[in-house]
């Protein structure tokens, strides 16, 4: 059901900006996710140390990251963070990268700590010297210091985050809570089952019926009783989707049988109509050289390209249990729980082929 999740624990705390109070996610002993009691289990450390790693440039300036040899060497560009913004890439302990200016000066060095994930680049900050700070502060006009004090307020958070969870906060605080349900993962091998109208295609329909959906906005909108092209589907009016636990944390799901073969051919055919890119990697306006990191072509497929694509949108929408418009272009009054943006909030479906 709905219910709260019970490893949120509530703490009230004060970082300078008065009492507030927090839901923080503490991670229950890893005996729980074989259903025993605490205690019973030791968690195994994995032989990859790899985890997300985010820094944070609380300067005025854009910056570039770059992973660093440390040979002497120059190193590779991961991303860019513009003013008062941060970049992020996968990292391990002892991976050293540094920030740099437009022309190329360094700025600041890093060497990747265990367990840490947020790294910050704070040139106005005088350690133990609040007086100095304040007056380094002063360089900064009214909107820059707003958006400094975003950076601090979250690294002061995080601090407390640490100290409750054991963990780096990665987002930016406050924030809002999740608006959308979260299935439990409380142990391996739990199972959910959601009932959906978009049942499995079982044959191709013909070309004419997969052209391009030009409907928009409230358009889009499907009768309960009308999916589409249902003569080419099975003959059940529900398909019962199951999701199994494979991990609790972080959460992962096997979801069997989710696409039909006919579905996966048509996928596979759109993809080779389409043109396959050197997959990338790359943050504000930068793209990061990865010949020789990574090995596989990608391309995106839109909701609107066939309604066997549309069908399995809105079938994700029903696993995912939210208003399958969320994930489409909306008319103004649609989710209104939304009311930030009336675009998709997913991304197309990505296709990849990885090579050796």
């Amino acid at each position: 059901g709905d219910d709260i999740d019970p490893n949120l624990q509530r703490h009230t705390f004060d970082i300078g900006y008065g009492e507030e109070s927090f839901d923080f996610y503490v991670r229950p002993d890893v005996s729980t996710y074989y259903r025993e009691d605490p205690g019973t289990r030791r968690a195994v450390q994995p032989k990859h140390v790899g985890f997300a790693a985010k820094w944070v440039n609380m300067s005025p300036q854009r910056l570039k990251l770059f992973w660093d040899p440390g040979d002497g060497g120059p190193g590779s560009l991961i991303g860019a963070a513009g003013p008062f913004q941060s970049a992020g890439t996968a990292s391990f302990p002892t991976h050293k990268f540094y920030l740099a200016d437009e022309s190329g000066n360094v700025v600041a060095r890093f060497v990747v700590k265990k367990g840490q994930s947020v790294y910050y680049y704070d040139p106005f900050e005088v350690s133990g010297d609040e007086a100095a700070t304040q007056r380094n502060l002063q360089s900064l006009d009214y909107q820059q210091y707003e958006k400094y004090e975003i950076q601090k307020r979250t690294q002061l958070f995080n601090q407390k985050y640490r100290e409750i969870t054991g963990r780096d906060y990665l987002a930016i605080y406050p924030r809002d809570k999740p608006r959308r349900y979260h299935w439990p993962a409380d142990y391996f091998g739990q199972e959910h089952w959601v009932l959906t109208k978009e049942t499995h295609f079982k044959e191709l329909p013909p070309s004419d019926n997969l052209e391009r959906i030009k409907a928009r906005g409230r358009e889009r909108i499907l009768a309960d009783d009308e999916p589409l092209l249902q003569e080419y589907r099975v003959e059940d009016q529900v398909m019962n989707i199951t999701l199994k636990v494979l991990s609790c944390a972080p959460r992962a799901f096997e979801i069997p049988n989710f696409l039909s073969d006919v579905e996966v051919d048509h996928i596979l055919e759109l993809a080779g109509g389409m043109k396959l890119k050197q997959s990338t990697t790359g943050q504000g306006g930068t793209k990061a050289d990865n010949r020789k990191t990574r090995t596989s072509l990608n391309t995106w497929v839109n909701r609107e390209t066939t309604p066997i694509i549309d069908a399995i949108y809105r079938r994700a929408a029903d696993l995912l249990r939210f208003d399958e418009a969320l994930i489409r272009h909306r008319d103004e009054g649609e989710a209104p729980d939304t009311p930030e943006s009336r675009n998709s909030i997913a991304e197309p479906l990505q296709l990849v082929h990885y090579g050796p």
